[in-house]
């Protein structure tokens, strides 16, 4: 068991793609959750 290294480069990769596709799935399904209440008052970044 290497310890040095519990989260290798393509385990991260592959996470930070689930979470972007995750947000641009919500995104497409829900368009008033970004549109409407976020971008309404400030253009603040989505907070996922």
């Amino acid at each position: 068991m290497n310890k040095r290294d519990p989260f290798p480069e393509e385990e991260a990769a592959r996470f930070l793609f689930s979470c972007q596709e995750v947000r641009v799935l919500l995104r497409m399904g829900f368009p008033f959750l970004s549109l409407d209440r976020r971008n309404a008052d400030a253009p603040r970044p989505a907070v996922f």
